[in-house]
């Protein structure tokens, strides 16, 4: 039989098992605002970035608009937003008193520290680049908007969380944009639609001075949504 430590949710979803020889746990190393235009830092290459918007009643600040190709240490946001920066648990020192409970894999790698552990991102889902596609949504940045959400782009569902998005954080982790006077570029970016209770991808590709647009471009990557359990 198999030794070591394996722990599930009340539901049996998966938390720990020291057994796996691959398991990663992420924990929490930073939790803070960004301001629109800045960026936030990923001292390690390990660092997971999750953000939300700041201002929820705003018409055109409610979702997430980030670059993570400028610089690969960095995430760069267009809108204020909350965020939340994970490390994996090797990776991270651990603060306070030497008491507490260490788990191990079966690669001896750490992937549980109570040290580290104050406080987690739940998970809520995931949708891989082929689950959902990326559309031009109201009140963007370019000079063609839309009066109503895009809830699909050729066939395909943009919708990535569907619940009360308030304190629903997106994983930042392959999108860009480029905001100048005639030429405004988004791609992999979330609009928290709040008067229908959900998240959707969006893109859009507009140049001004041919009054030319797309209204939605395949997704990057992979969409991961969370919620922060303190």
């Amino acid at each position: 039989m198999a030794f070591g430590i394996n722990a599930t949710t009340s539901a049996g979803g998966f938390l720990l098992d020291s057994t796996l020889t691959s398991t990663e746990y992420l924990t929490v190393v930073e939790i803070g605002e960004c301001d629109a235009g800045s960026h936030v830092d990923k001292d390690d290459a390990s660092d997971l970035v999750f953000a939300k918007p700041f201002n929820t009643s705003s018409s055109t600040a409610n979702r997430v608009i980030f670059n993570t190709f400028a610089d690969s240490s960095e995430v760069e946001f267009l809108h204020k937003v909350n965020f939340v920066r994970l490390r994996k648990a090797q990776s991270t020192t651990p603060s306070g008193n030497n008491y507490g409970v260490q788990v191990r894999n079966a690669s001896n790698v750490i992937i549980f520290d109570s040290r580290t552990a104050t406080s987690g991102m739940k998970v809520l889902g995931v949708k891989t680049s082929s689950q959902y596609a990326l559309a031009i949504q109201p009140n963007n940045s370019a000079g063609v908007s839309v009066t109503s959400p895009n809830t699909s782009f050729g066939g395909t569902s943009t919708i990535v969380h569907s619940g009360n998005p308030t304190n629903v954080y997106v994983a930042c982790l392959a999108g860009t944009f480029n905001i100048e006077t005639n030429f405004q570029l988004v791609i992999g970016g979330f609009f928290y639609d709040y008067s229908n209770n959900r998240i959707l991808g969006e893109a859009y590709f507009d140049l001004d001075v041919t009054g030319s647009t797309t209204s939605g471009v395949p997704a990057m990557g992979a969409a991961l949504t969370g919620e922060l359990i303190t």
